[in-house]
């Protein structure tokens, strides 16, 4: 009880409110921020690989080889090669034919 008393008696025992006006840095407070740098972080990552998620999506829906044209009669470029062959064969039997029919008026 004397030690209650002789505490009682001394004028600066109380509750001390810190209303921060000093710069103290302790533990916890570096340890927030660490965490709110590193969630920070995270959500960069993320965004980051969702964009880089859609480019490779994008990329890796065509084909890598193409498709195989099986048969003459289905390639296009084959069958437009053999009819741009005969137009030009047709046309220079016409002309030649045309020689003659007027060599032939004479």
């Amino acid at each position: 009880m004397e030690v209650m008393i002789e505490e009682a008696k001394k004028t600066t025992t109380g509750t001390n409110i810190d209303l921060g006006g000093e710069n103290k840095t302790t533990k916890e407070l570096e340890l927030f921020t660490t965490n709110k740098g590193i969630n920070q972080d995270l959500k960069n990552i993320a965004s980051q690989k969702a964009t880089q998620y859609e480019v490779i999506n994008v990329l890796s829906s065509f084909q890598p080889i193409g498709t195989e044209i099986k048969g003459v009669t289905k390639n296009y470029a084959f069958l437009l090669m053999v009819l741009g062959a005969g137009l030009r064969l047709l046309f220079l039997l016409l002309r030649k034919l045309n020689n003659y029919l007027s060599t032939y008026k004479k």
